[in-house]
């Protein structure tokens, strides 16, 4: 909700009545900035010190924390070190396929060919309350929301599988037969603002940035195919990197936890998006630069809300007062006004970075600054 001293309040609380979990010290993380001498991080090198006694998922906790610690401390190859053995043991626990992502990119473009989606163009609901926003994790999503959720006429739905949810109900089939009529289309439409109303309440416009919505941008636009994209970019190292630095919830982005694959999922996802980008009109799909966000805060604001029809209102350019609550990774970094740390971040030597430049292959030298 953006109230940080009272979340920092609490978090220290519960420190305090389980002092010995490191789950808190994670948390706690996201709300401070170390100093030299701070006793919460000799607190913090105490717990890691006992790891050899800890279950994984606490091990893993405690070496994120620690991470963000000494990054801000500047002691950049123990904080690299310490998210290598973390990451290691998170991937350790996860079932992740990245032959089967690319099987299931192919399958997708193959059920959504250029001709086929032309063909059908219209058939949805014409509604345009949806914005749809598009990126990997860590590109700047979350920023994007609160710029435009800021203007009144627009309510943030956030991260949530409503159009999957929709997509089950209405297309249980759809995994094995993409296949659908108009009547289906229609069908869907109907499904998914029914799930979202709670939240919307009849609001003229909304933004749905469930990121999975990657796989399915040619259903979404046939469904509603006055709605609009904005597809949200930063430069390919500084995302990764700051995915991998990322303790992400529960199995969530599960391609996250190993350089190589972290680097194979960023090149898919870019073909993938290509390959949308080519399927939709120009006028459909807004891409945004979250290098050129930082450094032009008012213009890029402005291409936002010509892209979604909407005219200009100032108070979203202090889209760190918007009060819609943010439940990502980046819910504090959005309370912040703008700053330009995060560009260009820095990275590990050619050795340790190489499996991710691997991964990347001709995205490796691809730079949004």
């Amino acid at each position: 909700m953006g109230d940080m001293k009272e979340a920092l309040c609490a978090i220290r609380e519960a420190i305090r009545i389980e002092p010995g979990n490191c789950m808190h010290y994670r948390i706690l993380t996201y709300m401070k900035t170390f100093t030299e001498g701070d006793p919460e991080l000799a607190a913090m090198e105490s717990l890691h010190k006992q790891q050899a006694s800890m279950p994984i998922e606490q091990v893993v906790a405690i070496k994120f924390a620690l991470n963000k610690a000494y990054d801000d401390l500047n002691r950049k190859q123990e904080a690299f070190d310490l998210l290598a053995d973390a990451n290691k043991l998170m991937r350790g626990k996860i079932n992740f396929s990245p032959e089967g992502e690319r099987t299931a990119a192919e399958r997708t473009m193959a059920a959504f060919t250029h001709d086929a989606i032309r063909s059908r163009r219209g058939a949805g609901n014409l509604s345009d309350q949806p914005i749809f926003i598009l990126g990997m994790p860590r590109s700047g999503t979350s920023l994007v929301e609160q710029i435009l959720s800021a203007h009144p006429s627009v309510t943030a739905i956030g991260e949530t599988p409503a159009f999957h949810k929709a997509v089950e109900a209405v297309l249980p089939n759809y995994r094995t037969d993409p296949s659908f009529t108009d009547a289906e289309l229609e069908k869907l439409a109907s499904r998914y603002l029914e799930i979202n109303e709670p939240i919307t309440r009849g609001a003229p416009r909304f933004t749905d940035k469930m990121l999975g919505n990657l796989w399915y941008v040619g259903l979404i636009h046939l469904t509603f195919p006055n709605a609009r994209f904005v597809h949200v970019v930063r430069d390919p190292i500084d995302t990764c990197l700051s995915c991998y630095a990322t303790k992400f919830g529960g199995t969530r982005q599960p391609f996250a936890y190993d350089l190589y694959e972290l680097g194979s999922y960023y090149r898919l996802y870019e073909e993938l998006m290509e390959y949308w980008r080519a399927a939709l009109k120009p006028h459909e799909i807004l891409k945004v630069r979250y290098e050129d966000l930082v450094q032009d805060l008012r213009g890029q604001t402005e291409r936002l809300l010509v892209h979604v029809g909407l005219e200009w209102w100032e108070r979203c350019l202090s889209f760190e007062d918007n009060p819609n609550p943010v439940s990502t990774a980046s819910a504090g970094q959005v309370r912040r006004p703008l700053y330009r740390s995060s560009i260009r971040r820095w990275r590990p030597d050619n050795k340790a970075l190489l499996p991710l430049l691997e991964g990347l292959g001709p995205y490796a030298g691809l730079s949004h600054v």
